[in-house]
């Protein structure tokens, strides 16, 4: 996508319902890999057939039903990311769950997410603990013959175990497992993994300050747990 490239109608912000649980959704790898493509695909803009790398983040808010729940889910597409161990504080402060994209057609880009799964534990893990960090492996052009993969379903699967994640397989061509993998990231949420919150402060090395900030931000996960059940029950 061009930088200077109009978001489609379908991809404009819904209004939140005050009745409906929320996440926010960061997709994360690094470029070319299709985060765009995924993300524009989730957010109901169809497939974008032609590459232009995307040097500013988009974002979209969509309805999601997970589980018989209706959800308002924010997606941020971490456009113009090259994939280093540097990650934006956008794409940090705030995010319930992460989205770790990377292509089959592409070793490096299975190095580079785990690159940048690493960069998350480093910033997020302490005093949060690694299973409490919402991330989902997602290999992309799963649309691809396997004979011209890099990454087969093996290697792909082993890596999530490594990484302690699930792993989806996604084509943005054909809408396969795309809606699957942002499914699997609400559920990690939902299920009592807890967000750096914007309440919470950051040192300049971008640790999380303090572990009583963090504790208070499980117990309120853990009361929004209870709120969420009874807003499906209800809706």
């Amino acid at each position: 996508m061009c930088a200077n490239r109009s978001i489609p109608a379908p991809l404009q912000l819904v209004p939140d319902s005050p009745t409906r649980p929320n996440c926010t959704i960061a997709v994360l790898g690094a470029r070319s890999v299709g985060k765009s493509a995924l993300a524009t695909r989730v957010c109901g803009g169809g497939f974008l057939s032609q590459y232009n790398p995307t040097t500013t983040s988009l974002t979209c808010r969509i309805p999601l039903v997970v589980d018989a729940c209706a959800w308002d889910v924010k997606v941020v597409d971490a456009a113009g990311s090259d994939g280093s161990a540097n990650i934006s504080i956008d794409h940090i402060v705030g995010v319930d769950a992460y989205v770790l994209t990377f292509s089959l057609l592409s070793k490096r880009s299975l190095r580079v997410a785990r690159r940048i799964n690493a960069r998350l534990l480093e910033d997020l893990a302490e005093p949060i603990s690694e299973p409490e960090i919402a991330r989902v492996l997602v290999g992309t052009h799963g649309d691809v013959d396997q004979d011209l993969r890099q990454v087969d379903s093996e290697l792909a699967n082993a890596t999530a175990k490594d990484l302690h994640v699930p792993f989806v397989e996604a084509s943005a061509l054909t809408g396969d497992g795309c809606t699957s993998a942002f499914i699997a990231a609400v559920r990690l949420f939902r299920d009592g993994v807890p967000k750096l919150s914007d309440s919470a402060q950051l040192s300049q090395s971008g640790e999380p300050s303090s572990p009583d900030s963090q504790t208070d931000s499980k117990q309120a996960n853990s009361a929004k747990s209870s709120s969420w059940t009874t807003s499906c029950v209800l809706s």
